[in-house]
């Protein structure tokens, strides 16, 4: 019943929308292909809906009917070029630096995002286009950035909403106002938040640490970045507070308990669609490995033959060492360090969903993307978690916590380690018993993700000059969001008040003293 509501919502809305479709520009800041496919399934709704969508981003994509990109050719080369310059960078390694380090780092690779949206001849398409040309909507995909929101300006601060594939609430946070208590919610940067005292403080100190480098040292250099384009415009932190709602990948089943505001909108699961079945080579792999599959993919961001020869000759080895089961792995090179056991089979491409929705994937190798992580507890397939940076630890951690999957680091890999993980995960049947449980309790949902997200896309629509989701604390910064200049004072009187009842204390009981003294002396005295 429900699968036919979508269509005929979307018909209706195409109907609707034939004379009344609007134009409605997306900002993509975040650089993954990943999330910009992320990104397609909601322009494909927008666009069955009716409405004209021009989409900026750096992933090269070809326009179609009412879809129209414009790519920032430099911004990949910006960060290549960041990459290069630091001659002793390994993505591997990244998990090993401090949380404050990463942050650092990231944040670095901000700027660099930033500079090659400026350089790129789309960043002049889109600021040659009329000053009076009119979108209905902004769509941003803020966590990476938020340069391009300089041509709000440009088009008359147009509506806009918050988007993105990201799962976590941090970013969120700083841009809605609203309370992030950091004794419940771990940083990005943190796999785990320990329930321990000294646990609570790396995190807290994170989270400040994280407000006082991104207002002092981040959004300042966005500002000067963008200067050369626009005069006179904004801080960028003050247009990225402008969103009415925002829509980003969460749900508790995976994520676990956050407090949201009514204007955040969980649409986890988003991408996944109805399995197509394989065909091809795909289909005789996946059909012939009767005793069971197993799927490696690092994900769209990296590459596996960044691994080494090292690294790729333990995992072969270890493959090897399970004749019985069938592996498949995305690998974008056609060369090896050793030669390709039978049992193992390499694509430079591979339909994710659609293979771990085959009934014979037993086992996902992954990175621990969000998106991979969501599409195996959907599917039901257990998990073998390898994270390379940023959000993938915390992934995995809380995976590797609901019983779902085990985690190697890449630093640990070896034939060995490799080949006991993979033993553990496919002999003990309690990853499977729980992902199915996980995935139960993911797909339990009164409406698809994508249709609640389209919902309130629309909302937007019907609403631009909506108030009433606005945040009390939108003029607070940090340390009043979460009381700390009250309990500062609060601290402050008390040390006064105890002080001043201390000395007084101490006068009253040098005074009964020194009484006490005098009636000793006259008593001697008598």
């Amino acid at each position: 019943m429900r699968t036919e509501v979508f269509p005929s919502l979307l018909t209706l809305l195409a109907v609707y929308h034939q004379c009344h479709g609007a134009n409605i520009l997306v900002l993509e800041e975040v650089l993954s292909k990943s999330h910009h496919l992320w990104y397609k399934k909601v322009t494909a709704g927008l666009v069955a809906a009716g409405h004209n969508i021009t989409v900026v981003t750096p992933q090269l994509d070809e326009s179609s009917p009412n879809v129209h990109y414009i790519y920032m050719e430099k911004v990949y080369e910006a960060i290549y070029k960041a990459f290069e310059s630091n001659s002793k960078f390994d993505p591997f390694d990244f998990g090993d630096s401090s949380p404050f380090a990463q942050l650092a780092l990231y944040c670095g690779w901000l700027h660099n995002i930033c500079n090659g949206f400026v350089e790129s001849a789309g960043w002049e398409i889109l600021k040659n286009y009329p000053n009076d040309f009119k979108f209905d909507l902004v769509i941003h995909d803020f966590p990476s950035g938020m340069c391009l929101l300089s041509f709000l300006a440009k088009f008359n601060y147009p509506p806009m909403i918050q988007m993105t594939a990201y799962g976590d609430y941090n970013f969120i946070a700083y841009t809605t106002k609203s309370a992030l208590v950091p004794s419940m919610a771990p940083h990005i940067m943190l796999p785990e938040l320990k329930p321990t005292f000294f646990g609570r403080i790396e995190n807290f100190l994170l989270h400040l640490f994280d407000y006082v480098y991104y207002n002092y040292v981040v959004y300042p250099k966005f500002d000067k970045i963008v200067a050369s384009s626009f005069k006179n415009l904004p801080p960028l932190k003050e247009l990225a507070q402008r969103s009415i709602i925002s829509l980003f990948n969460y749900d508790a089943a995976i994520d676990g308990v956050r407090q949201l505001p009514p204007n955040v909108i969980g649409v986890a699961g988003l991408h996944i669609e109805t399995p197509k079945a394989l065909t091809g080579e795909l289909k005789s792999i996946a059909d012939e490995a009767k005793n069971g599959l197993v799927l490696f993919s690092l994900g769209s961001n990296v590459r596996s033959d960044l691994l080494g020869d090292v690294r790729i000759a333990h995992i072969l080895k270890a493959f090897a060492n399970f004749p019985d089961y069938t592996f498949l792995w995305k690998f974008e090179s056609d060369t090896l360090p050793i030669e390709l056991p039978k049992n193992v089979f390499i694509q430079k491409w591979i339909p994710q969903n659609d293979v771990l929705a085959h009934k014979n994937t037993k086992l996902f190798i992954t990175h621990a993307g969000l998106l991979s992580t969501q599409e195996a507890v959907w599917h039901g397939v257990p998990m073998l978690n390898m994270p390379v940076f940023i959000d993938q630890f915390g992934n995995s951690f809380r995976s590797v916590q609901k019983g779902i999957a085990e985690q190697l680091a890449i630093k640990d890999l070896t034939s060995s380690s490799l080949t006991a993980k993979i033993e553990q995960l496919l002999s003990d049947e309690k990853y499977k018993k729980n992902i199915l449980a996980a995935a139960k309790v993911f797909r339990d949902q009164k409406d698809k993700p994508l249709e609640r997200g389209l919902w309130w896309i629309e909302w937007a629509l019907r609403n631009p000059d909506a108030i009433h989701f606005k945040s009390s604390g939108s003029d607070l910064n940090f340390f009043q969001i979460h009381s700390i200049d009250v309990i500062a004072f609060l601290m402050v009187i008390f040390m006064i008040t105890a002080s001043v009842l201390v000395a007084i204390l101490w006068k009253m009981v040098g005074c009964l003293l020194r009484r006490k003294g005098d009636n000793s002396i006259k008593s001697k005295v008598d």
